[in-house]
């Protein structure tokens, strides 16, 4: 089972994480961004929303997104229930990255993953240098 992610976040950070996964993993199916501008209309957020969806034909989809609780997040809740997807938040590299390397997996396993990379990837200075 192949994991579709739709990277959502305040302009441009959806698109740079984008660019960056390619830096890493080259091209990438089933992986899309788009980028919200706090002062777009809702219909546009979410034509934006929906257009990326749609090229995603893996047969789970997850989305990712910057923040919970700003526009991006507050678009992105109401997609995700319209479209009855989960959706994971803080949206950070070493969280995509695993999920990439993971996304033949089933949820419950993507889910257990982000959690993992998130907690991982949270230290000080003092325990990175």
């Amino acid at each position: 089972m192949s994991t579709g992610f739709l990277l959502v976040g305040h302009a441009p950070l959806a698109g740079a994480f984008k660019s960056v996964l390619e830096d890493i993993f080259g091209h990438l199916e089933g992986v899309e961004a788009v980028d919200i501008f706090s002062d777009e209309p809702k219909e546009k957020q979410f034509k934006d929303l929906e257009q990326a969806w749609s090229l995603i034909s893996c047969e789970q989809k997850l989305i990712l997104v910057d923040v919970f609780g700003a526009t991006p997040g507050n678009v992105v809740c109401a997609f995700a229930k319209e479209k009855n997807c989960e959706c994971f938040a803080p949206l950070s590299l070493p969280m995509i990255m695993k999920l990439i390397c993971y996304r033949e997996q089933p949820l419950h396993v993507l889910r257990e993953k982000a959690i993992e990379a998130s907690q991982l990837s949270t230290r000080s200075e003092r325990e990175n240098c």
